[in-house]
């Protein structure tokens, strides 16, 4: 499945302080993506709001620096983060967790807390690649595209 050159894609890039809680960024993603959400999707539905565009079935990536460790999957924090993407927005991580996206420094090892999301794109492919003025590998994603026309 490819997405035509004549549909909507939205994309979001997004930076998260380290230590941020819960608390916090889950009502900020809700907040300021509300019509994205699967929220808004029921919102419509239940009010019968035909005039409001549903972009909740639009693709969407979501991308950027969260400083979640995406490594460590089996940690509850991680678990949580995921599973509130994948509910409220039906995003999953589409970059290879088990790829560091840092550099390894003063810790001696690499971290995966930059992380691609997307939605309804289902031959995206994401791939790290090494920088030389960065200490976070920079995720390159490809998007096929066909020509509607």
């Amino acid at each position: 499945m490819y997405i035509k050159t004549s549909q909507k894609l939205f994309l979001v890039c997004t930076y998260i302080l380290p230590g941020q809680k819960r608390d916090v960024i889950e009502p900020f993603f809700l907040k300021n993506l509300l019509p994205y959400s699967t929220i808004w999707h029921d919102l419509i539905k239940e009010n019968q709001w035909n005039e409001q565009e549903d972009y909740s079935q639009y693709p969407l990536i979501i991308c950027g620096d969260f400083n979640i460790n995406f490594a460590e999957q089996d940690k509850k924090d991680v678990k949580v983060f995921l599973e509130f993407f994948s509910k409220y927005f039906n995003l999953t991580l589409i970059n290879d967790p088990k790829i560091c996206t840092t550099i390894k420094g003063m810790n001696k090892r690499g971290l995966t807390i930059d992380g691609t999301f997307a939605r309804q794109l289902p031959n995206i492919q994401s791939n790290t690649f090494v920088p030389y003025y960065s200490d976070h590998k920079p995720i390159s994603t490809i998007i096929p595209f066909i020509d509607d026309a």
